[in-house]
């Protein structure tokens, strides 16, 4: 028989925003900003972030879990560097991807 924390979830999300709370994106608020990202030689792996900055918004668990998951769902091809310029708003990004790099 496997024993089961019936709050374990509820606990990790309280932890998260007792640690983290005061870092997470504020609802409602626009942050103008842009992050970089490549595809490697071996793909697979999806986009990996190289940089990223948006005015007034600083790193978080929320923040790196959307960017991560937004990433996934662009364009992208092995060996090409891009940047996404744009705004972050609840959630969301909105903007226009560039290449940077085609090292092909």
């Amino acid at each position: 028989m496997e024993i089961v924390d019936a709050y374990a979830e509820r606990k990790k999300k309280e932890i998260m925003q007792e640690t983290w709370g005061h870092l997470a994106p504020q609802h409602g608020r626009k942050y103008t900003g842009f992050f970089t990202y490549a595809v490697g030689c071996y793909g697979g792996l999806g986009a990996e972030i190289t940089s990223c900055k948006f005015k007034g918004l600083d790193d978080s668990p929320w923040f790196y879990d959307t960017l991560q998951e937004f990433a996934s769902t662009l364009d992208m091809e092995t060996g090409y560097v891009y940047r996404f310029d744009g705004n972050f708003v609840d959630g969301i990004f909105n903007g226009r991807v560039i290449i940077l790099l085609n090292t092909n």
